[in-house]
């Protein structure tokens, strides 16, 4: 049985729609190039560009969600590094993968976050022809932000702008 493959463009909607139902505004980012994260050459690449990026306003200042779509898993590892980038400037973090690799996801993996060991990143299992997703790891609060403050306030500053929130 040949597994079907999907565009990552196809996530996007679904996602979306997820995030908006837990109150965020939404932004579909991918292939824009309206919202980037500028990585220097450290990375090999001049900037980063999210999939998908909530903003909600909470008790406590801005919130952050940022969702990148893998629908290969030739890319998935790609898609993980990019989400520890995204770590440093966002609360909640999410790699989306297709629902059937997704399920393959135990307990016991090193998504889960037990005992302080764990990657912090969520997973969403996505099918797009359903146009369902599943929230199965949840991403762990990211709080402590140091050095990428300035990072931070630019990209929730473009976000804003993208959704035309004016505060």
């Amino acid at each position: 049985m040949t597994k079907k493959k999907f565009d990552e463009r196809s996530f996007y909607e679904p996602i979306k729609v997820w995030l908006e139902s837990k109150e965020y505004k939404v932004v579909i980012t991918g292939g824009k190039k309206q919202i980037v994260l500028p990585t220097g050459a450290l990375l090999g690449v001049a900037f980063l560009e999210p999939d998908v990026i909530g903003y909600r306003r909470g008790n406590y200042g801005d919130c952050l969600t940022i969702v990148e779509a893998k629908t290969d898993p030739m890319f998935f590892f790609d898609g993980l590094g990019r989400c520890f980038v995204y770590k440093t400037v966002a609360n909640y973090v999410y790699l989306a993968i297709p629902r059937e690799v997704a399920e393959k996801i135990g307990t016991d993996s090193l998504f889960e976050e037990r005992s302080g060991v764990g990657l912090g990143v969520g997973v969403l299992a996505v099918d797009p022809e359903a146009k369902k997703v599943e929230e199965r790891v949840e991403a762990k609060e990211v709080s402590s932000y140091s050095w990428h403050n300035d990072l931070r306030k630019t990209l929730i500053g473009m976000v804003k702008s993208t959704l035309g929130i004016r505060e």
